[in-house]
């Protein structure tokens, strides 16, 4: 990007070490304040670990198939497969 400063040298892959299977397809992701928020086709998890532990947060949702995901103040949108879009407040 024309002015940017900061080079990404390469890309590494993760240690995902709990949580979340390994083989897991993230469609989405998202950024609230020092958490990660991962939407997978198996659930919303969130990482308050730089991604080396995932907790599931599926309480609430009909659909455990997350495709999209959203931060607008101190709430979480997910979108899901078949059955609409959800919120919840960052807690």
């Amino acid at each position: 990007m024309r002015g940017h400063s900061t080079v990404l040298s390469c890309w590494r892959k993760t240690q995902v070490t709990t949580g979340v299977a390994d083989r897991v397809t993230p469609p989405a992701f998202a950024v609230a304040g020092n958490a990660l928020l991962m939407g997978t086709f198996s659930g919303y998890y969130v990482s308050e670990d730089n991604g080396a532990s995932w907790r599931p947060r599926n309480t609430g949702l009909f659909s455990l198939q997350v495709g999209a995901l959203a931060v607008k103040g101190e709430s979480v949108f997910a979108g899901t497969r078949g059955t609409g879009v959800f919120f919840s407040r960052l807690v």
